[in-house]
């Protein structure tokens, strides 16, 4: 073999090795990135965000408040779980404030606490052992950024608007007072299924079987709504929303639910709405009382 021929071959293995290695690299990196996604994750696009690579596809702006949660110095380890296995459920959400339960899925439905994280502040409080007087915590500041921007960046698109003027005309009215029974918790009556394709229109996580009617006007910018929705385990839960003139969500509230203890006791949320749409929410553990609270709702359709 001559010195030119020589050199033509060593170049073109050359290629093949540089191409292979290549090709080894982006079979770890697409292993590495299911794996992630397998494990229930959102990383591949918040490192976009961080780094500032657009992402096609929207995350739902409360994946990040989750992570802040997951991030911060909660108790998770007295539950002896993995942080990364905990969710929350959305007990009320305003301009001012969100509360949540913690949980996590167990052969039913592990609930570990509950915290409150107010916006404005970047505040984020667990209120599970004394309402009137919740422990501060600490949490990783990048979460509260992307929540941030996500929640300014997440208005409405006008189709979306559309769409949920059409299930509002579309919705039977309950009179008022509306309030708990067994029977109207069992029979649902008045309420009409939502198509999934509608759900995201209602910040929740991890329901399914959405129901809705809608409650009278109160005026042209504040039109409520109650929405019913099932967990994994079967277990239902009432929410208020109120729409706005735009129909956009302006804040919510949950109205009703239940749920069984380890200890074979049960919580439950009940409600009440008079005709003048004072609200009251009664929580209460195997018919004690453990907290009652008292809402109304302002002229720009935010429950306080």
């Amino acid at each position: 073999m001559n010195l030119k021929k020589i050199n033509e071959f060593m170049r073109t293995k050359r290629v093949l090795n540089f191409l292979f290695i290549l090709f080894l690299f982006s079979c770890k990196g697409e292993s590495f990135e299911k794996r992630n996604t397998d494990n229930g994750k959102i990383n591949e696009k918040i490192s976009n965000e961080i780094k500032g690579i657009p992402d096609q596809v929207s995350v739902d702006c409360y994946d990040y408040l989750t992570e802040l949660v997951r991030s911060s110095n909660f108790p998770f380890s007295e539950w002896k779980i993995n942080r990364d296995k905990v969710n929350l459920l959305i007990d009320e959400d305003n301009i001012n404030i969100v509360s949540c339960k913690l949980f996590y899925d167990t052969d039913g439905t592990g609930t570990i606490g509950w915290i409150e994280y107010h916006k404005k502040e970047g505040k984020l409080f667990n209120t599970s052992a004394n309402l009137e007087a919740p422990v501060q915590l600490k949490y990783e500041q990048k979460w509260k950024n992307l929540f941030d921007v996500c929640l300014s960046n997440n208005i409405k698109d006008t189709t979306e608007n559309r769409n949920l003027e059409k299930i509002y005309n579309e919705c039977n009215e309950l009179p008022l007072p509306n309030n708990y029974s067994y029977d109207a918790i069992i029979e649902e009556k008045g309420f009409r299924n939502l198509d999934k394709e509608y759900y995201s229109l209602f910040p929740l996580k991890y329901q399914d079987n959405y129901k809705i009617a809608k409650l009278p006007p109160i005026n042209d910018n504040v039109k409520p709504v109650i929405l019913i929705t099932y967990n994994n385990s079967g277990q239902s839960s009432w929410y208020l929303f109120i729409l706005n003139k735009n129909f956009i969500v302006t804040s919510n509230i949950i109205l009703y639910t239940s749920e069984e203890l380890s200890n074979g006791k049960s919580n439950t949320t009940i409600y009440n709405i008079s005709k003048d749409y004072k609200i009251s929410i009664t929580k209460s553990s195997n018919s004690k009382i453990i907290s009652s609270k008292e809402f109304t709702i302002s002229k720009d359709g935010l429950i306080k």
